[in-house]
C-alpha cells in the first residue's frame, strides 16, 4: 500500500508540477484536521507521514494523569509507563491513534481539503512557470469562452 502511495505522490509531482514535500504536508496536515473533526478535540496532535516509505502515523498527545477522565486528552501513569518509563504525573506523551477508527465524513473531508489544496498548488505552479515568460510571444489553444473569462491550453495546463 504505501508502495501505490510513493507512486502516486510521484506521479502527482510530475504532472501537476507540485513539489512532492509540498504533497506530504497537505496530506499531513488533512490528515491532522480529520483526526480533530473525528474525535471532536481541540488537542494536540501531529501526523507524521515517511518521506521514503510513505507510511504515516498519527499521534495524539496526552497528559500523563493518576486517573483518567478524558481518554482522548488524558492517560494513566500505568499505560503511560508502557509508552515512556520516565513518564511523570503531568508530563505528556504521544500516543499512536489507529487512523482505521476515523469515521466516514473525517475521511471525507481530509480528502475534499487534500483536493482543494492540491488545485491551488497546480494553479500556483502554472502561474509561477508562465510569469516567467510575461512579455513573450506563447502559443495555446482556446478552449472556451464565457463572457470576459477566456479558457487557453499551454502545453499541459489549462489556464
Amino acid at each position: 500500500m504505501a508502495s501505490e502511495f510513493m507512486k502516486i505522490i510521484e506521479a502527482l509531482s510530475k504532472e501537476k508540477g507540485i513539489d512532492k514535500d509540498v504533497l506530504f504536508d497537505v496530506i499531513e496536515t488533512n490528515l491532522q484536521v480529520a483526526y480533530k473533526n473525528n474525535f471532536k478535540k481541540e488537542e494536540n496532535s501531529h501526523v507524521v507521514i515517511d518521506r521514503e516509505t510513505g507510511e504515516y502515523h498519527v499521534y495524539s498527545v496526552k497528559e500523563v494523569v493518576e486517573e483518567s477522565m478524558d481518554d482522548i486528552s488524558e492517560i494513566t501513569l500505568e499505560d503511560a509507563k508502557l509508552i515512556n518509563p520516565d513518564a511523570k504525573i503531568g508530563d505528556t506523551v504521544e500516543v499512536e491513534v489507529d487512523s482505521k477508527d476515523f469515521g466516514r465524513i473525517a475521511i471525507s473531508s481530509a480528502k475534499n481539503g487534500i483536493l482543494q489544496k492540491l488545485k491551488e498548488e497546480e494553479r500556483k505552479s502554472v502561474y509561477d512557470k508562465y510569469s516567467e515568460k510575461k512579455g513573450q510571444l506563447i502559443t495555446g489553444i482556446v478552449q472556451r469562452i464565457n463572457g470576459r473569462t477566456i479558457n487557453i491550453s499551454l502545453d499541459n495546463a489549462d489556464t
